[in-house]
């Protein structure tokens, strides 16, 4: 090892042991929480950016890239919890214009069943056969 990257490991070291109470955070609280709660995203998004951050500063290719892949993870998954949210919204919209077209069918058949009734001819003395004729050989 030169002595130009014993510095480097040092730093190294240091952030391993500096990331050992957020790793227990994240094992301990944060993997207990909904994959798409806003503050588990928030979480897991930030330790990402940190770890890619110090990846590029360290040169340290391997946490740059699991930074970075977990960055991308939580971003990914805010993104799908925001369509997720939307796509509810518009299905309870369907929903609530197709009860309101059900519900304007009904009154719409309760009126032509009303209108059927009233314009039907009403049943009287001769059995229902309005004008109808006397009956031959009843004599009248």
């Amino acid at each position: 090892m030169r002595i130009t990257q014993l510095p480097r490991s040092i730093l190294r070291l240091q952030y391993r042991a500096a990331r050992i109470p957020l790793q227990l955070i994240e094992e301990r609280v944060v993997a207990r929480m909904n994959p798409k709660a806003p503050a588990r995203l928030v979480y897991e998004r930030s330790l990402g950016v940190l770890d890619a951050t110090i990846g590029s500063a360290l040169g340290d290719p391997r946490l740059k890239r699991r930074g970075a892949a977990l960055a991308e993870r939580s971003d990914e998954l805010a993104r799908a919890a925001r369509l997720d949210a939307t796509a509810d919204q518009d299905l309870k919209q369907a929903d609530a214009k197709l009860e309101a077209t059900r519900e304007d069918g009904k009154t719409h058949r309760h009126r032509r069943t009303a209108r059927r009734r009233n314009s039907r001819p009403t049943q009287g003395f001769s059995g229902g056969r309005q004008g109808a004729r006397p009956r031959a050989g009843t004599g009248s």
